[in-house]
């Protein structure tokens, strides 16, 4: 994508990136996400979100483990100077998962007509050709712009997307007041980023030598064995990462679509809090593939550091985040108020999401994939005992804190199996206290976020270094970010 004139970030700068560019993005979906609540009935938002929601699914299954192979081969080549091999890498993936997909859709199509999966699952399997492809599609192109750190034209590519999306979804609907229109215009709208996502690839990868012919090493074949090496271990965990969404929904949808709504929005809100953070993961990963060469020792200090800087701010952030969600669905949206404890249920179990992916990073880069990944297959294990241990006690609530206790378990099941390649600060855990008031805010009004700067200021006082190494690396991006509108060479 790039050759050596072509200037690429450096991690920090990559990950500053991708948290600003996607803060925006977050804003930019939560606004649109609430404008999408007030203006959907909520039996067509229900349709909306259940319509999408095998996609995702299909498109893991689709790509193999063709992404994580990318995420980490790509680095590996360009430090080793073979620029000239990417072309051939990338051609064939693009083939590979044309392919898978065809297949996919054909399936999808079969189980349809034939009503395979049953009454409950018509909508998401009816509706899956439309996105399946799109999906897979940018999966991939998307670590590839990452294992290139060209983080920028991705969130901006992202935002645009997110925009006319948006422009499409509530205007179709404000017309034509059809789901179904809306459905079909979005899928098209995908698929067109998609093109350009793809455009973008080809027209900036190097071109291939004449002399260069291609190494088995990246042939369809050598790829697909590859992809499915990665993807044995890859996939069943992508797809338990998208169950914890989607079996939410589907358990939801059979107390029909209102029920389905109420869940589809928690949910919702919850994964928009996500958008801040998402990718920072891979972004790293490809810095210790890159920069750490393989050294366990040397690879485990960068990752403790990794998760000693992030974790703080996003305890913080998601703090203030669900405060303004229940704010707001109070204020605002009283037909989605008993969405108020599911939000509070989930929200804090985010944190051990992302700690696993943190976690994980250090027996990926090393291409542990079997250690990286077992640790899911219990949690999914455990999912399923205490889900239907907890639904008919706790009904909807149940699922809920089902998901909570899988995730906390997570952490403990990955600190048991990888011992040798397992990082877990525990250096950000004192910032979970910021947490207290979110929880009694349900129970006890508002007048326990009283709580709230009282805590943030005993840990600013405890905690100070921390603060400092914020304040530090802010000013410093600030200053790289506002040196071009002054005229003044930052030399950072």
């Amino acid at each position: 994508m790039h050759n050596n004139s072509t200037k690429t970030e450096t991690t920090t700068q990559a990950v500053t990136a991708f948290f600003f560019g996607n803060s925006f993005l977050y804003v930019i979906n939560f606004l649109f996400s609430m404008v999408r609540l007030k203006i959907y009935s909520v039996e067509d938002y229900g349709f909306w979100r259940l319509s999408q929601s095998l996609a995702p699914i299909a498109a893991i299954i689709s790509v193999l483990g063709l992404p994580l192979y990318l995420l980490i081969t790509i680095p590996q080549i360009e430090a080793q100077g073979e620029n000239y091999k990417l072309r051939p890498l990338l051609k064939n993936s693009f083939i590979l998962v044309f392919f898978t997909n065809i297949v996919i859709i054909v399936f999808g199509v079969i189980a349809w007509r034939l009503n395979i999966l049953g009454h409950s699952m018509f909508v998401p399997i009816k509706y899956l050709p439309f996105f399946v492809m799109s999906l897979s599609f940018k999966g991939i192109l998307d670590y590839i712009f990452i294992a290139f750190r060209r983080s920028n034209l991705l969130i901006k590519l992202n935002i645009l997307d997110s925009c006319l999306m948006f422009i499409i979804s509530i205007g179709i609907y404000w017309i034509s007041g059809s789901i179904l229109l809306v459905i079909f215009s979005v899928a098209a709208e995908m698929a067109m980023f998609c093109i350009i996502r793809m455009i973008l690839v080809i027209r900036k990868s190097p071109r291939m030598s004449i002399e260069y012919k291609v190494s088995l090493d990246y042939s369809l074949h050598s790829l697909f064995r590859k992809s499915h090496e990665y993807g044995r271990w890859n996939i069943p965990t992508n797809l338990m990462w998208i169950g914890y969404t989607s079996i939410p929904l589907w358990l939801a949808s059979y107390n029909g679509l209102k029920a389905a709504a109420h869940v589809g929005f928690a949910l919702n809100m919850v994964n928009i809090s996500l958008t801040p953070f998402a990718q920072i993961s891979d972004i790293l990963l490809q810095n210790l593939s890159r920069k750490c060469g393989g050294i366990l020792d040397s690879i485990k200090r960068e990752a403790s550091k990794h998760q000693n800087m992030l974790l703080p701010v996003i305890v913080m952030l998601l703090s203030s985040y669900t405060i303004s969600i229940i704010g707001l669905i109070n204020i605002f949206f009283d037909k989605y108020r008993e969405t108020i404890p599911y939000i509070q249920i989930l929200m804090p179990s985010t944190l051990f999401l992302l700690l696993l992916y943190l976690m994980k990073n250090v027996p990926t880069s090393m291409e542990k994939i079997k250690h990286a990944n077992i640790p899911e297959f219990f949690g999914f294990a455990f999912l399923g005992i205490v889900i239907f241990s907890l639904r008919d006690f706790g009904g909807i609530q149940g699922i809920f804190w089902a998901l909570l206790l899988t995730r906390f378990a997570l952490i403990i099941f990955a600190r048991l199996i990888y011992q040798k390649y397992g990082v877990l600060s525990l250096r950000w855990l004192p910032f979970l206290t910021l947490q207290i008031p979110v929880i009694l805010l349900y129970y006890y009004g508002w007048v326990s976020l009283l709580l709230y700067p009282i805590i943030l200021g005993a840990l600013l006082v405890w905690q100070r270094e921390t603060f400092n190494m914020y304040w530090s690396i802010g000013k410093r991006e600030l200053m790289r970010i506002c040196s071009p509108f002054l005229n003044v060479r930052y030399e950072g």
